[in-house]
């Protein structure tokens, strides 16, 4: 999360939230797109941290709004955050490994795993 003088970045930091919290992706996933702002990069920490990636300042900015309100049922802390790596100019987000995205499943794509066999 950004220090006390906080800029709007396109990245929050949700504290309270991950999956030893009984958060799961699907849930997370409908909860940030309930501001119908479409959710670019998503990480759901194994602990109590989570991260999310918008498209630019003001549509993270109207998530921030939506998860602070008094009609969120979530105690998420929710904070601008950035990417240490990330290009000032909004550049892509790339997870920092492929084993930091096993858990995702994204609907319609199927993993063959071991597609090559030993012969080949």
């Amino acid at each position: 999360p950004k220090g006390p003088k906080v800029t709007r970045t396109r990245h929050l930091y949700l504290a309270n939230c991950g999956r030893s919290c009984g958060d799961t992706v699907p849930q997370l996933l409908q909860c940030l797109e309930a501001t119908e702002v479409s959710v670019l990069g998503l990480h759901l920490g194994e602990g109590g941290v989570s991260y999310a990636s918008f498209s630019d300042a003001d549509a993270a900015e109207r998530v921030k709004a939506y998860l602070e309100s008094p009609s969120s049922s979530h105690s998420w802390r929710v904070k601008f955050a950035e990417l240490e790596d990330e290009a000032t100019d909004g550049g892509v987000l790339l997870p920092g490994s492929v084993a930091s995205t096993k858990h995702v499943e994204v609907p319609g794509v199927h993993v063959v795993e071991d597609f090559i066999s030993q012969s080949e």
